[in-house]
């Protein structure tokens, strides 16, 4: 391990690199690089701007970039989008400041993925960009309580440790985002997103695999978008929060199914569509408990070819207040001695 002080740093090894940076300044690691499947650890008191391209080898590879900073002004920033970290797994920590900005995502290059900010600052954020193009592993990761987790990449993301933005009832929100016909998939049964609001969103590709395999959650708010090009594109979430679940604005293909199941209630608290009433979507909403299905505006709805509603003994709906639907085929259970079912049905067509 070399200790420096210093404004500027440039590193270049066949072998690994470890530097530890006294200087109180922001440090600007220029362009450098180590060997293929090599390690680049890196750890300054103060901010560390990427001022150039730092690898580690590939990111198809095993090499590890290591980015360590402490003090509240030790941020990680990027001088440019073109500025870039690149390496098999790429891990960011800092001590109660951002990595990245909600301006300026910071730029990597990884198939491996995590990242700290700390519990001082409750707002602490990460904005990440990936351009990897294959299935980025997000690995145990957290931000500020109150913070928000902004990740990008180019392919898909498989969720492969527990992510934290807070609990489930706070304010901190995770937005994931995958391109190309990249998926959003969990890895195991322990690997979870907690935060008051979860955002998912792919450009065709699928969230979660089938009903027996779903993105895993505890959070108060959720929106999912598969968007508009894959048809068939899904959504399939499981969300553990003892509290009701908001199901805000959300969509896949018009072909495609959204299934969600909760531990206690869902409130329909936007326009949730899987196509038209008269296409092949389907809609599955399951509540758990004592949770009932409740919408709290007319202008809600759910709107699917195919719309199942579930309680484990909750109510559906209510006297004041239909779940307003646009659909070709419903059922209903309630499960309960006691649940009952109001629903109203906007479709022109004849229901089955």
């Amino acid at each position: 391990q070399l200790t420096q002080t210093s404004s500027n740093l440039t590193l270049n090894s066949a072998l690994g690199a470890y530097v530890v940076d006294s200087s109180t300044n922001p440090l600007n690691l220029q362009a450098s690089n180590v060997g293929n499947n090599q390690t680049l650890t890196l750890t300054n008191d103060n901010a560390i701007v990427i001022s150039g391209v730092v690898s580690a080898g590939s990111d198809t590879g095993t090499g590890v970039i290591n980015l360590i900073t402490s003090g509240l002004a030790g941020t990680i920033t990027a001088a440019s989008t073109s500025d870039v970290l690149i390496a098999g797994q790429v891990n960011l920590s800092t001590s109660g400041a951002n990595i990245g900005s909600s301006t300026t995502a910071l730029a990597i290059n990884a198939n491996t993925f995590s990242f700290n900010t700390g519990s001082l600052v409750p707002s602490t954020s990460v904005y990440v960009s990936d351009a990897y193009t294959g299935n980025l592993t997000l690995t145990n990761s957290s931000v500020g309580s109150s913070g928000t987790l902004s990740l990008s990449n180019a392919g898909g993301i498989l969720v492969g440790g527990l992510i934290t933005a807070g609990a489930d009832s706070g304010s901190g929100v995770i937005d994931l985002t995958a391109g190309g016909t990249g998926n959003i998939t969990t890895l195991a049964s322990g690997d979870v997103l907690t935060a008051g609001e979860v955002n998912l969103v792919t450009t065709g590709g699928n969230i979660g695999v089938s009903s027996l395999n779903t993105v895993l959650l505890d959070t108060n708010n959720l929106s999912v978008n598969t968007g508009s090009t894959v048809t068939t594109a899904s959504a399939y979430l499981t969300d553990s929060s003892a509290g009701n679940v908001n199901l805000n604005a959300s969509s896949v293909g018009s072909a495609g199914t959204l299934d969600l199941t909760t531990a206690n209630g869902i409130v329909v608290n936007g326009i949730v569509t899987a196509g038209f009433d008269n296409g092949s979507g389907v809609i599955n909403l399951t509540a758990g408990g004592t949770g009932a299905i409740t919408q709290p505006s007319l202008l809600n709805n759910l709107r699917a070819s195919n719309i199942s509603l579930v309680t484990a003994g909750g109510n559906i709906g209510s006297l004041s207040n239909d779940i307003t639907v646009d659909s070709n085929s419903i059922s209903i259970s309630t499960g309960g001695a006691t649940g009952s079912a109001y629903v109203f049905d906007n479709s022109p067509n004849n229901i089955t």
